[in-house]
């Protein structure tokens, strides 16, 4: 994206100070408003508005700076799909040519999560609904680890510059 800045420590601030005038019953300290600016520096303060105005209209409580990273994980779609899209997107890729071409996928918890149960298992097994409860059961681990390695990784969320050729 041309133009994508990161969030200022002045930016961070007042988007703190709108979440406390959208949530009066929490005023937060010094010393929150200082962690929270810090903790969100990294990302881009386009997506960072939008998410603390879907969090505004969202949420009853002030929201966490875990929620406010999840927000824009969500709205930029850096997030993993659900379980059910992922498997959707499996049986989608399985119609599509199944075993006798190599899928490529969205997201790479999904790719993995494929790799674990096999290709060819989900594209020929005659217990479909075995596979899926495996996949699932599977996704859901490498979904969260995926999600929640994003989400600590410093510049995961940050824009991303467009390269020119």
């Amino acid at each position: 994206m041309p133009g994508a800045e990161v969030v200022t420590r002045h930016e961070a601030a007042q988007i703190i100070a709108a979440l406390a005038s959208a949530f009066p019953a929490f005023p937060p300290a010094r010393e929150t408003v200082a962690v929270y600016v810090e903790a969100l520096s990294d990302l881009d303060y386009a997506d960072t508005v939008a998410a603390t105005h879907d969090l505004i209209r969202l949420e009853d409580r002030f929201p966490s700076v875990a929620a406010i990273r999840r927000r824009v994980g969500h709205r930029t779609g850096l997030l993993a799909p659900t379980a059910a899209q992922a498997w959707d997107e499996v049986n989608r890729q399985a119609s599509d040519g199944g075993r006798s071409r190599v899928p490529s996928w969205t997201h790479p918890a999904v790719a993995e999560t494929v790799r674990a149960v096999g290709w060819f298992s989900l594209c020929s097994s005659t217990n479909p609904e075995t596979m899926r409860a495996q996949f699932l059961r599977l996704y859901d681990d490498t979904r969260r680890r995926h999600d929640d390695d994003l989400m600590v990784t410093t510049g995961a969320l940050a824009p991303r510059q467009e390269l020119t050729a």
